[in-house]
């Protein structure tokens, strides 16, 4: 019989985490007690939930349904803790937020600062990756990217429009020559996105009759467009970047647009979670606080 739901948590953290002692320091417990945690739950329960090996930890069949009914019980019983509360304030403790690395690094991250003054007990915990993370498989509890059709399993917000634009340094230009038609681009050095399930290794544009994907080619391709963005500063190709992301070397002429008569896809900035019977309070709380501070912008 369940007799303590703290146990419940811990239990449901180490398989999000997939060891004890990564559940432990998001917890703040030691391994040891996190270890008694979930020995004294699998004897209320009467179960073994985990296999242990000295180094691998794995849910058993018993587990893993365990575990979908504890994700269902913790969603209802933070679901009601939010309701009962006079001033909905979300509990403490952390989220776990995926966003692109440009986007992270320049626009997120300086909000955390101000969203921690009037959340001091939330952690939020930033991971800056150019790679479309699962956020159901990866355990994230929200997502910001930039995205055309955001992925049906997922809730979606719109945070922002966001234009692109295709650019090069002008020194690149003068040795190479500028493009003046899309088929020119072949005779160029395209620097492209690329990593498994990478949509922006071809780049997409507006055509009359839909979006138009262009098969290019280039010498140097990266998984970070921060890192696609810096080889354009150093005269190495064409790139195809977020218009913010650029706009400071736009207006210092480091870089200039290309092309202008081309009208790359347009893509939006979109705050998504997983679809789930409600977002946790403290989820809220920072989907919230992005979406006033993306108007204010």
């Amino acid at each position: 019989m369940l007799k303590n739901l703290e146990d419940v948590k811990i239990f449901v953290r180490i398989a999000e985490r997939g060891s004890l002692s990564a559940a432990g320091r998001e917890l703040r417990m030691s391994v040891a007690v996190v270890s008694h945690r979930i020995a004294r739950l699998e004897k209320d329960l009467g179960t073994t939930l985990f296999w242990r090996t000295t180094r691998k930890l794995q849910l058993t069949d018993e587990g893993r349904r365990f575990l979908e009914h504890s994700r269902e019980l913790l969603d209802v019983v933070q679901r009601a803790e939010a309701e009962l509360s006079e001033d909905h304030t979300p509990t403490p403790g952390p989220i776990t937020v995926t966003v692109p690395v440009t986007l992270g690094r320049d626009f997120i991250a300086p909000l955390i600062p101000t969203f921690h003054e009037s959340h001091p007990g939330i952690s939020v915990q930033l991971h800056l990756s150019d790679r479309l993370m699962n956020l159901i498989d990866d355990q994230y509890d929200l997502a910001i990217r930039i995205a055309n059709l955001p992925d049906s399993a997922l809730v979606a917000r719109k945070l922002a429009s966001n234009q692109r634009v295709i650019c090069a340094s002008p020194t690149y230009l003068e040795k190479n020559g500028a493009p003046q038609t899309l088929e020119d681009l072949n005779n160029h050095n395209c620097l492209l996105l690329r990593f498994p399930g990478s949509k922006q290794y071809q780049w997409t544009i507006e055509a009359e009759t839909g979006p138009k994907k262009l098969n290019l080619t280039g010498t140097m391709d990266a998984d970070q467009m921060e890192v696609l963005r810096q080889w354009a500063l150093d005269h190495q190709g064409i790139t195809m970047q977020d218009h913010r992301d650029v706009a400071n070397e736009l207006a210092d002429g480091l870089l200039v647009p290309v092309l202008e008569e081309i009208t790359p896809a347009s893509y939006a900035i979109y705050a998504l979670y997983p679809k789930r019977l409600y977002m946790p309070p403290r989820t809220r709380a920072f989907f919230d606080f992005l979406v006033q501070q993306f108007k204010a912008m």
